[in-house]
């Protein structure tokens, strides 16, 4: 009788690890079949990197099981906060929420709904 497990199907496990440029390596922490080569992790962005390290955050990755290269592109940061302070002039600092101009704080979408 088969337990109904299988480690080659189990996303986890295929997505591997990531090891950073500054040697740290990262593991998955979630992860989910796209189709039959693809896999979609987020990895954890704690651990050892070292102080300054651009990967010390949680990355999202697509991993593409047939690729002959496994390296993972620089991805590049979220484009900031469009909101600009009524105390300084100038430009938010915090990254823009996925599908919005603005961040958590100033989306005016999340202020008309108190």
């Amino acid at each position: 009788m088969s337990s109904g497990y299988c480690p080659d199907c189990d996303p986890i496990l295929k997505a591997g690890t990531l090891t950073c440029p500054c040697g740290a390596v990262s593991y998955p922490v979630r992860a989910e079949w796209v189709d039959n080569w693809l896999i979609l992790a987020e990895y954890e962005g704690h651990g050892e990197h070292r102080w300054g390290c651009p990967n010390r955050h949680a990355r999202v990755v697509l991993v593409d099981l047939g690729a002959e290269c496994q390296e993972v592109p620089a991805v590049i940061r979220p484009r900031s906060c469009r909101a600009i302070a009524s105390t300084t002039g100038r430009q938010c600092r915090h990254s823009a929420r996925p599908g919005s101009a603005y961040c958590a704080r100033h989306d005016p979408d999340r202020q008309e709904a108190r």
